[in-house]
């Protein structure tokens, strides 16, 4: 995870008020593992504000589809749609201390 600065801490306050405040109040659960309140949180924290949150917008768009492609898990005795991070920013992220792929110049 990402240094939290204020940007981090921003972006987060309306997850963190959807899962406080209005979450419960909607009724239905989240299909999807990690739900997508938490699957934002994580991409902030893993990539910072401006990354976390297109990666927030881009999961929120493309819930519909990711039911088709993606395995079924059962979590919290319910069938869930797994659908993690990982999944979604490989092209961006690479692990601290990885190496490129790209051919060297040598």
């Amino acid at each position: 995870a990402g240094p939290q600065g204020i940007p981090e801490v921003i972006a987060a306050a309306p997850v963190l008020f959807y899962q406080q405040y209005l979450s419960h109040l909607w009724g239905q659960s989240c299909s999807y593992h990690p739900s997508c309140s938490n699957y934002g949180l994580l991409a902030i924290r893993k990539h910072g504000a401006m990354i976390g949150m297109v990666l927030t917008f881009d999961r929120l768009q493309h819930e519909a589809n990711e039911g088709r492609t993606s395995p079924p898990i059962l979590t919290g005795g319910q069938i869930k749609v797994h659908d993690p991070l990982e999944n979604n920013d490989y092209w961006w992220y690479r692990k601290p201390g990885s190496e490129s792929t790209a051919p060297s110049d040598k």
